[in-house]
């Protein structure tokens, strides 16, 4: 499992350089937080996906995103047709469809389940 600091250089280079981004396998919740063993922490894809939006929107430094991939509160999270916004960060839903189709792609899930349940139990999803 790469570290958040990892991940945080990923984005931020991979904007440098115009390379668009796939995010695969082990990204099953939409938030951080551990594993059922309670010992490893996973990467949630609310964290991944929009620390990466707001990079490439706001031109974040690795240090930026860093407390987007780390952050487990989901309420610090909005996603809808108008706006994902991590805390006082957002991007404007004009902005998503052209970041995710030239920059952004999809992410992977070992399940179709698990992510879906959780968005809707985070009221994320209807």
């Amino acid at each position: 499992m790469p570290s958040a600091e990892r991940i945080a250089d990923v984005l931020v280079a991979a904007r440098g350089h115009a390379v668009p981004l796939k995010f695969t396998a082990g990204l099953h919740h939409p938030v951080r937080g551990m594993d059922h063993t309670g010992q490893v922490p996973m990467h949630g894809f609310l964290n991944v996906y929009g620390a990466a939006l707001l990079g490439h929107a706001h031109g974040l430094t690795a240090a930026e995103l860093l407390p987007v991939l780390l952050e487990t509160d989901p309420t610090a999270f909005r996603l809808d047709a108008s706006v994902l916004a991590w805390r006082d960060r957002m991007v404007p839903g004009d902005r998503l469809a052209g970041l995710r189709e030239r920059l952004v792609g999809g992410f992977g899930s070992c399940s179709f389940n698990e992510p879906v349940t959780d968005l809707r139990s985070l009221a994320l999803l209807s």
